[in-house]
């Protein structure tokens, strides 16, 4: 059973919410989620030298419709070839921008692709062996039966105005960044289903750090 107090590494912290049992019979397997421009990517990254399987949604999000794919069949089947390039990939800002604002068109996307994003990733995570970690960087857990399936869940949060900086960096306009903010489940529903939450309020360095340490001190305590 992991105990710990919270950790620190400058700026950046991991709370202990639920405690696990680790196991030497299966491997561990660790999601990592939060929302948009939280710093969920980096803390999943830094965690991947430590896994012996590690999938990236965001990654096979794509991969699940590339030309050819029944995923992709699947979308233009429903929304039609305005949704391609001219050379068969799919324009995700055409696609973005028809489902942008609207739950119903956005739950029949995610009935397409998120049974082939959980097949691929299942099919990934279960190459670990039963000493290892197996790593999920997943931007979407927001109910209990999304957590069911994962030994811990970190969510990695920030604040407001830090994942905006963030993301107006990445080329988004201000209204943009927030709109995009205020689709998505806040901090307190996330805190809910979060066996470990990491407080993002420094440096990448030291979210970088501070992933090792939760590594060696809850998630692997063996790795030296």
């Amino acid at each position: 059973m992991v105990v710990s107090s919270p950790l620190h590494v400058g700026g950046a912290s991991a709370h202990l919410l639920r405690p696990w049992a680790n196991s030497s019979s299966r491997p561990l397997i660790v999601a990592i989620s939060g929302g948009i421009g939280s710093g969920k990517t980096t803390f999943a990254r830094a965690l991947a030298p430590f896994a012996a399987a590690y999938a990236d949604a965001d990654q096979l999000a794509r991969d699940v419709v590339m030309p050819g794919t029944p995923g992709l069949m699947a979308l233009v089947e429903r929304f039609g070839s305005k949704i391609l390039n001219e050379d068969g990939t799919l324009n995700r800002q055409q696609l973005a921008g028809l489902i942008f604002g609207d739950s119903a068109l956005r739950a029949e996307v995610e009935q397409i692709m998120h049974p082939l994003i959980a097949q691929e990733a299942r099919a990934l995570l279960s190459t670990a062996p039963a000493e290892g970690m197996a790593v999920y960087d997943v931007p979407l857990i927001r109910n209990a039966e999304e957590a069911a399936p994962f030994d811990v869940v970190i969510m990695v949060g920030a604040p407001l105005e830090e994942k905006l900086t963030r993301l107006v960096s990445r080329g988004l306009s201000p209204d943009d960044a927030q709109q995009r903010i205020a689709a998505q489940i806040d901090d307190a529903t996330r805190r809910e289903y979060a066996s470990v939450w990491v407080d993002n309020t420094g440096t990448q360095s030291d979210l970088e750090g501070l992933a090792e340490v939760v590594v060696k001190t809850w998630l692997l305590p063996t790795v030296m």
